[in-house]
């Protein structure tokens, strides 16, 4: 069985590794907060236009603010707990 194609990058070039990783999580925590940006706009349009959200409805977590330092320590914990099952494996 070949090695997938990231795995194989990761082997032959661990620097860029790193930068594509990076990246990704940069591209992650814009599109997080134009995400988070883009419901709370919708909320204003929706109070606006006197429309009442549902009593279970899960934006109110959705619209609140995501710490860029909270994103990055969660990738870094599941990036690190990947790494170790392939240690393991």
């Amino acid at each position: 069985m070949q090695p997938s194609r990231p795995n194989q990058i990761e082997k032959e070039n661990p620097a860029l590794s790193k930068v594509i990783e990076k990246n990704i999580r940069t591209i992650g925590l814009l599109t997080e907060h134009e995400l988070t940006r883009v419901l709370q706009m919708l909320d204003a349009i929706q109070d606006k236009l006197g429309i009442v959200d549902q009593a279970n409805s899960d934006l109110a977590d959705l619209e609140m603010e995501t710490k860029p330092e909270d994103v990055l320590a969660e990738i870094d914990r599941l990036h690190t707990r990947e790494l170790r099952k392939r240690e393991t494996l």
